[in-house]
């Protein structure tokens, strides 16, 4: 069978490696002048493919996704992507030496397919049953095509990939940011380039969600790994068209420490010192604090250490985000990834409403779904 697949991104790439030992033609349609360039981007380029604690809780779908994720373990996706996979401290799993070239040579390697660069598929028609592309005609058509994610300012989703879903008969749901900063209403340059580990809480109408780890604050956002988390329910929440009356961020700066020895902490540095946050705080955050309360006050003070809260922009959308919430709409699709609308039209990773909290989640799916339409095609004649 002649297969197209649509996109040269992870799923697509890895896809066309699965069926190099099959009897299938294949061509993939990639819109730049190289592949995987979006992988190469992943991880701040240390490549976080996956994660050792894969839970179907972890997507927004998880009914959907339980049983397409769980075909890939570490050996298999070890198998699937060409390259050897280590765990971090917390659970990732990157190649070894953490460099996302390895990901590029071990999914290009042996790869046995006609590839047509600078190639944006901008038409696809269906002719007795065939999918016609750029004048050839194919048995099967995949669809592959990714977010605007890292590559654009302006489109979640390229106008001509909408385009082309919405040809097909398609439907996208709405699309929103996730993997993002958060905005604030506040301005905060006292705090801007901070980094801290503590935990920090999304709060939205009166339902709370924490996340710790890395905590960036910028001019007018937050940031880091922990806010990036929060983002994702966020932005879920958006695209569900949920009504959101009031956001917050309550940060921790001190979550290792209870609100009672916190505050004998203090109160020790205020007996000993006229400075008490001299080498505990910097003076800029420090003079932020005093902005919010009382620093004369411990009991006040330790109440801000351990909740230091912003209302979030409710009306401004991230420009800078790792993954878009949303896609095309999983009741349009079986279990397999085909279309339920045109036979042996399949659609996978980033273009289905599926999208998984930071930490090797997304680049999982991917892969996985690709695997998933693999198993379907390899018996296909």
């Amino acid at each position: 069978m002649k297969i197209a697949i649509i996109g040269g991104g992870a799923s697509g790439v890895a896809l066309a490696k699965m069926l190099t030992n099959t009897n299938h033609t294949v061509t993939i349609y990639e819109r730049f002048n190289s592949l995987l360039k979006k992988v190469k981007m992943s991880g701040n380029g240390r490549g976080n493919v996956s994660n050792i604690n894969m839970d179907a809780k972890m997507y927004n779908n998880p009914s959907f996704v339980k049983n397409i994720i769980s075909l890939l373990d570490t050996k298999k996706l070890e198998e699937v992507l060409g390259v050897n996979i280590k765990e971090d401290e917390e659970g990732r799993l990157y190649p070894y030496f953490e460099k996302t070239q390895i990901i590029y040579d071990g999914l290009t390697n042996n790869l046995n397919c006609q590839i047509n660069y600078n190639s944006e598929v901008k038409e696809i028609t269906i002719v007795n049953q065939q999918y016609v592309i750029n004048n050839e005609y194919f048995d099967v058509c995949v669809l592959a095509l990714g977010s605007e994610a890292g590559l654009s300012k302006n489109n979640y989703i390229s106008l001509n990939n909408i385009n082309l879903v919405n040809n097909l008969d398609h439907h996208l749901t709405k699309l929103y940011p996730s993997l993002s900063p958060l905005y604030l209403e506040e301005r905060i340059p006292l705090l801007n380039g901070r980094k801290v580990k503590g935990s920090v809480s999304l709060m939205i109408n009166d339902h709370k969600y924490t996340s710790s780890g890395e905590i960036l604050f910028k001019n007018d956002s937050l940031s880091g790994i922990a806010v990036f988390e929060l983002s994702s329910i966020y932005a879920r929440k958006k695209v569900l068209n949920e009504k959101i009356s009031k956001a917050l961020l309550s940060v921790d700066l001190f979550n290792n420490l209870s609100k009672e020895d916190l505050f004998k902490m203090l109160l020790k540095r205020y007996k000993s010192s006229k400075y008490p946050f001299k080498g505990l705080l910097e003076d800029e955050v420090v003079q932020y604090l005093k902005s919010r309360c009382n620093l004369t006050n411990i009991n006040q003070t330790v109440e801000l250490l351990k909740n230091l809260t912003f209302k979030i922009d409710l009306n401004k959308n991230s420009d800078i985000y790792q993954v878009v919430s949303g896609g095309i709409n999983l009741n349009e699709v079986t279990i397999d990834l085909e279309s339920k609308i045109h036979k042996n039209l399949f659609i996978m990773g980033e273009m289905l409403d599926v999208d998984g909290r930071c930490g090797g989640y997304n680049l999982h799916f991917a892969f996985s779904s690709a695997y998933k339409v693999y198993l379907k095609l390899k018996g296909m004649k």
